[in-house]
């Protein structure tokens, strides 16, 4: 059996909770009850809800329109009814109200009585308002960085993707799919990868972080990055979170990036040059070479343009490091010089060095050139000077 609260027990129960129970009486809405808590909950002395027409005087203006009318709705036979609204307090302060109704009808059907359960949610509205906003700077984040965020129930195996961001396939509704619904739009070749990714997170709780292609319903090919977690604890994993996003356009531009990087490579086996692009800013080189390596160092070894100019000999270094700081005054075309460089195997070889500065918003950014080892052409020339000069010589003993 249920014991009923005294009246100074349920008066207790609604301090504690910030409630506010109240009655009236239909159709004369007389005040037939209000807890005495009304105000220290509401700012308003108890006395003054048995004025006529004060409970809608303190709503606030903007609500009460809506409010009369679930009110006679509820009156007119609906269901009960949760409403939320604002009142205002005496000190001007708005607060946030959820008021639970209840019609209390007579035995033909008659409404005699309306009561209702009052509670201030003004802390919750905040909290809730507060986490809408961070809501909608997450779908303005996402959206900008065009990413999908998804959950993967891998119990019912099932696909929701959340409102937030931009759809990777906005022809379906993928509130909640299920799961082979997405992955028949993945490229063949690759659904077997997103199952066992998917899978093989749920059961180790490794993060996920696959690429994979999808087919879109208009025939295009775009290719996703997407990355996760498991959701809940070791041995009770239940579902996959993640985000997705189209990176067609990167892929795209790294493959370019490969197939150049495969030109210079073919070129510089071709015609046996070390090909170079130095970054000013970091001091970084890039180089290719047909046989990898630059002068028989490892790259490695010399990614900073100070690490080559060691290889120099000293007085060509500094022939170097002056006529580049001259270049760097202002642009002046393309510079074309040969040094003295120590290769891996304790030879010094002659390198002619053909490369331009870059500029960009007035500074320069890269030099960009070539490397070749004419070493062998320089000592073609020298025995052609020795040549010459013992044929002069013999011409002019048999004159």
């Amino acid at each position: 059996t249920t014991t009923p609260l005294a009246a100074g027990e349920l008066d207790a129960l609604l301090r504690t909770m910030r409630c506010v129970a109240w009655r009236v009486e239909l159709p004369s809405w007389r005040v037939l009850y209000v807890s005495e808590n009304v105000e220290s909950v509401l700012g308003y002395a108890r006395e003054r809800w048995e004025e006529p027409g004060f409970h809608e005087s303190i709503v606030h203006p903007d609500d009460r329109e809506t409010a009369a009318a679930a009110v006679a709705a509820v009156i007119a036979g609906g269901p009960g009814c949760l409403l939320n609204y604002r009142m205002l307090r005496p000190d001007g302060r708005v607060l946030w109200v959820q008021d639970t109704l209840h019609v209390v009808r007579d035995a033909g059907g008659a409404a005699v009585a309306l009561e209702g359960l009052l509670l201030d949610a003004t802390e919750r509205e905040r909290e809730l308002r507060a986490l809408g906003l961070e809501r909608e700077r997450m779908r303005l984040t996402m959206e900008v960085a065009g990413v999908s965020a998804w959950e993967w129930d891998g119990e019912r195996d099932r696909l929701a993707a959340y409102p937030l961001g931009r759809s990777l396939v906005p022809e379906v509704q993928w509130q909640d799919q299920p799961a082979e619904t997405f992955i028949s739009l993945v490229h063949p070749e690759d659904r077997a990868l997103v199952r066992e990714s998917a899978a093989r997170t749920l059961e180790t709780g490794e993060r996920y972080s696959i690429r994979f292609r999808l087919i879109r319903p208009d025939g295009a090919v775009r290719h996703i990055a997407s990355y996760g977690r498991a959701y809940g604890e070791a041995g009770r994993r239940t579902a996959v979170i993640g985000a997705s996003r189209d990176v067609t356009d990167e892929t795209a531009a790294l493959r370019e990036a490969d197939e150049w990087r495969e030109r210079f490579a073919i070129a510089a086996r071709a015609s046996g040059m070390t090909l170079v692009d130095h970054d000013l800013a970091t001091d970084r080189c890039v180089w290719h070479s047909g046989d990898g390596t630059v002068f028989g160092h490892d790259p490695a070894r010399i990614a900073r343009f100070v690490d080559y100019a060691e290889l120099l000999l000293p007085d060509d270094r500094d022939r170097l490091e002056a006529r580049r700081a001259a270049h760097r005054l202002r642009p002046m075309g393309p510079h074309v010089d040969v040094y003295r460089l120590r290769h891996a195997d304790g030879s010094v070889r002659a390198v002619e060095a053909r490369g331009e500065l870059v500029w960009s918003d007035g500074r320069p950014q890269r030099w960009i050139g070539h490397l070749i080892d004419v070493t062998a052409r320089h000592e073609l020339e020298r025995q052609l000077r020795m040549q010459s000069s013992v044929l002069e010589a013999l011409g002019e003993g048999v004159t």
